[in-house]
């Protein structure tokens, strides 16, 4: 079992994977299929030793699957692509119903649509109200795995969100260490212009009636013809003589929050608590 379910998984992210890189979300092919192989194979593990009921094991097998790629995307490119998000839902709605009919029973499929309306219903309007903190993608997300939270019953959906949140929270740390080196190089590599001579360029007319002597790109002076009239003063731009950094403009700092949803939703699913119906 555990054999079968790590080769299918490999091969299932592996297609996974070039659907991110087309959707402009490219990670790393090797971590992918590594963290995904050892998530199915913890999850394949647990179910092979009867820790979770066989039918449920391609639930946890697809929370695995899907969730590692969309995790990777949204720590590297801080979105999660709607090419896999959207499909989500009819996959996991086929894959809840098959383990409902297979032994899980309405009480199952009652759940996964309460957790999909509720969880998903409770990230929009945080996403609504937090003015971008929370982005369209994570809501997407939080739909389609609600279903497996709510199927997974209990107090579930309230743990994963407060797992999370813990680990958005736990992120943001070194975040924004990173943050903060990257501003101090920035500011390091300075650039300091040299100042100009002159802060104005005087156009006078001389005793003679001739302009000053121009001095082109060449070098050369070009005398200026006699009998002209004066011209005014023109002023030319002040000359920035202070340091021109290299700063890093960023906004406000976002932490991503996939990461946190995908890794709670595959604690629940892969070790449920006593009394959920799944352990």
């Amino acid at each position: 079992m555990v054999l079968t379910a790590v080769l299918a998984a490999g091969a299932v992210v592996l297609v996974l994977l070039v659907m991110t890189k087309k959707a402009g979300a490219p990670v790393s092919a090797v971590l992918g299929m590594t963290t995904a192989v050892a998530a199915v194979a913890v999850a394949a593990a647990r179910a092979d030793s009867g820790a979770l009921p066989a039918w449920w094991l391609p639930v946890a097998w697809l929370v695995s699957v899907l969730g590692v790629p969309l995790a990777l995307a949204d720590v590297r490119h801080r979105r999660l692509p709607d090419v896999l998000t959207l499909p989500a839902y009819p996959v996991v709605a086929l894959t809840l119903a098959l383990a409902a009919l297979s032994g899980g029973g309405w009480r199952l499929a009652a759940g996964a649509v309460l957790g999909c309306l509720l969880f998903g219903g409770t990230h929009l309007i945080v996403h609504r109200l937090s003015a971008g903190g929370l982005g369209p993608g994570d809501v997407k997300l939080a739909g389609s795995f609600g279903a497996v939270l709510g199927a997974v019953g209990g107090l579930a959906p309230a743990v994963a969100a407060v797992l999370a949140a813990m680990v958005s929270a736990a992120a943001m740390v070194p975040m924004w260490l990173l943050r903060r080196i990257q501003q101090a190089r920035g500011s390091g590599s300075s650039v300091r212009l040299p100042a100009t001579e002159t802060g104005a360029l005087s156009l006078r007319s001389e005793s003679r009636g001739e302009l000053p002597n121009a001095i082109p790109a060449d070098g050369a002076r070009v005398p200026a013809p006699t009998g002209s009239a004066p011209l005014p003063t023109v002023a030319a731009p002040a000359p920035q003589t202070g340091p021109v950094h290299s700063r890093i403009r960023a906004g406000p700092l976002r932490v991503p929050y996939g990461p946190g949803l995908v890794l709670a939703t595959w604690a629940c699913a892969v070790f449920p608590a006593a009394g959920t119906g799944i352990a």
